[in-house]
């Protein structure tokens, strides 16, 4: 019988650690959490002289910028939303020109029928428009 290999192997696990081996793992990690407890004070103290240095302006041009604000987040929510409804109606238009069966045809036949219907009550015919919705089905 062929004898199977561990994988936990004796040599690769020391049995105590040395007193010097714990006095460099405490240096190291206390110099390097001092270093970055360094770092984070100085990221706090430039955050609020940044603060301190802007806060004048912004209460100075707040009449100004937040209508600006505004506007310009519904200008952009628009135009995504634009692109958004117009990528879905190009996507519905080639799934039911290229008949295929989904839920998007069904809204798209009952948009034709309320058309039509439309059409025909209001004007009497549906005019250049029906050639049109047949070449589209």
């Amino acid at each position: 019988m062929a004898e199977t290999e561990s994988y936990q192997k004796p040599e690769d696990y020391s049995v105590g650690e040395t007193a010097s081996t714990i006095n460099v793992k405490f240096l190291s990690s206390t110099a390097v959490g001092v270093t970055l407890y360094f770092l984070s004070g100085l990221t706090l103290t430039g955050t609020l002289l940044a603060l301190i240095v802007v806060t004048p302006a912004v209460v100075l041009f707040s009449p100004i910028l937040i209508p600006a604000g505004v506007f310009v987040f519904l200008v952009g929510a628009g135009f995504v939303l634009s692109a958004v409804g117009a990528i879905w109606a190009s996507s519905m238009l080639f799934k039911y020109a290229s008949k295929k069966k989904n839920w998007t045809q069904f809204l798209f036949d009952l948009g034709l029928c309320l058309v039509r219907k439309y059409l025909k009550m209001r004007f009497g015919w549906i005019g250049w428009l029906w050639p049109l919705w047949e070449w589209i089905k």
